[in-house]
């Protein structure tokens, strides 16, 4: 062999393998580092993503609450649930009135917790719907949406009717200055 070509080869080998090297460790770290900045601001994403849903659906909940304690504390509603008068829901709550508040359905249970009226907006038809069966069974059946033992207890959360997510708000039915025993729960 010729050691000039031996010679000559051995320090561009060298070099070659030291910069492959090199740019595999560059490329390596690089990529590395930048995964660990697109997994960070992917988090910070989802996590503000997640707040302002959270905001919104307080939001949300806060409006319901307020709607439902203006129709609970209310003294013509208060004696429409002694009186039971047909044409006091169809004068007062009209399919318009619930869909412009965004209200899906809405139920009216005597303290007892048995349904006394309820309706659930078609959009399709533009007029309310009976309350799909479903619903009206879990409203009768869990405590929780309504009075218990005469005690007022307005509730707020989220609960699956037929698979399908609904806020819902839950007030005692009282007079307009909120006295006097409650005469049973809206829900909406």
């Amino acid at each position: 062999d010729n050691p000039r070509m031996t010679l000559r080869r051995s320090p561009l080998l060298l070099v070659g393998v030291t910069m492959t090297t090199l740019v595999a460790l560059l490329y390596f770290s690089a990529s590395r580092i930048m995964s660990q900045g697109f997994d960070r601001l992917e988090q910070q994403t989802a996590d503000v993503q997640l707040m302002c849903i959270r905001d919104d659906f307080e939001a949300a909940e806060g409006q319901l609450e307020v709607l439902g304690r203006e129709w609970a504390n209310w003294t013509a509603f208060y004696e429409y649930m002694l009186d039971r008068r047909s044409d006091f829901l169809a004068e007062n709550l009209s399919y318009q009135t619930a869909r412009n508040a965004g209200i899906a359905a809405y139920a009216v249970l005597d303290t007892a917790g048995r349904l006394v009226a309820g309706g659930a907006t078609d959009t399709l038809a533009g007029a309310f719907a009976p309350l799909p069966a479903d619903m009206a069974r879990g409203l009768e059946a869990e405590p929780g949406y309504r009075l218990v033992n005469g005690a007022p207890a307005p509730i707020r959360g989220l609960a699956l009717f037929g698979g399908e997510p609904f806020l819902y708000v839950s007030a005692p039915i009282r007079r307009s200055d909120a006295t006097g025993e409650p005469r049973g729960t809206i829900v909406m």
